[in-house]
């Protein structure tokens, strides 16, 4: 029930206790934010959502008192929030992210830094010329990682998706799921429509950018470079919530 009024006084006493920014940690949503397009949240519901979020997971910490907290890493208002509080109460957090390099992966506590716990001595050194550079680079390429898996359910076969969107279709009118914020606002309808102009959209957008890009740079010529970048996405939004534009 999202109608009350937020605990404004238990709201303020967390960020002075934990010394967390709420709205900060809320704009990392992409539900809550910009990108939500089947519902638009009111300041009070955001602010009851972060309210119910906190005492729960204040709740299950006090009672577990756990030395560890193993978590992917974080990229939504609700496992974000677990983290910081974490970290505030001396919690050690042990979480699995991907490496700027492809099929290798890094557990530490901080997202952009790398842990200072790590001993480099035990670490094997796979490089000892130019040459087992170039070599170690090619077998962990990240554009072949990605090119590889299998994302939303694109590359699936028409029977497959269909059969995932009727086993959607059912979950999604129980009272459990509208009972999440996540699906507040969606039907079946509304959510089918969307994502069907989507792929339209990025089929269309594809098609635009394969036909026009410049494949080979001309040797010898100044040219601008302009990445595209995608959104939502968690190094847009949660390390840098006020640069979501």
């Amino acid at each position: 029930n999202l109608k009350d009024q937020p605990d404004f006084e238990y709201l303020r006493n967390f960020e002075e206790r934990y010394k967390i920014n709420l709205w900060a940690t809320a704009l990392t949503d992409r539900s809550l934010h910009t990108f939500n397009p089947f519902y638009k949240f009111s300041r009070n519901e955001i602010l009851q959502i972060t309210e119910k979020t906190c005492k729960l997971f204040e709740q299950i910490l006090d009672e577990i008192q756990p030395d560890f907290l193993a978590i992917r890493i974080t990229d939504f208002h609700r496992n974000h929030m677990l983290y910081e509080i974490c970290k505030a109460k001396g919690v050690t957090v042990l979480m699995l992210t991907e490496s700027r390099l492809g099929f290798r992966a890094t557990i530490n506590s901080e997202f952009t830094k790398i842990d200072p716990s790590w001993e480099r001595e035990s670490v094997p050194t796979y490089v000892k010329n130019l040459e087992s550079l170039y070599s170690f680079l090619d077998k962990s390429n990240r554009f072949t990682q990605t090119k590889n898996q299998i994302s939303s359910g694109l590359t699936l076969s028409t029977d497959k998706k269909f059969l995932a969107g009727l086993s959607w279709f059912k979950e999604s009118r129980s009272s459990g799921y509208k009972e999440m914020y996540i699906h507040f606002g969606t039907s079946f309808w509304k959510t089918a429509t969307h994502y069907l102009f989507t792929d339209l959209k990025r089929k269309h957008r594809g098609n635009f950018i394969d036909k026009n890009s410049v494949r080979k740079i001309p040797m010898g010529e100044k040219f601008v470079f302009f990445p595209l970048q995608v959104e939502p996405e968690r190094t847009s939004s949660t390390d840098v919530p006020f640069y979501t534009n």
